[in-house]
């Protein structure tokens, strides 16, 4: 294996850094803003919540 198919090979989705992090510590905080927090779990829940909306998207979008 090459060094530059080493690192494809260890790089993640963008999607999968909440998902691995919400199943090792799903209640530590992910997220602080002024008094706003999320937990790993919750940022899981929202990305989930928006990668189902650009599928959607993506799948009404009219055929050029």
């Amino acid at each position: 294996m090459t060094t530059s198919s080493l690192a494809l090979s260890q790089q993640l989705l963008i999607g999968e850094l909440p998902r691995r992090a919400a199943h090792r510590a799903p209640d530590k905080e992910a997220f602080v803003c002024e008094n706003r927090r999320l937990t790993f779990r919750e940022l899981e829940e929202r990305v989930l919540h928006l990668a189902g909306w650009l599928q959607r998207q993506q799948h009404n979008r009219p055929q050029r």
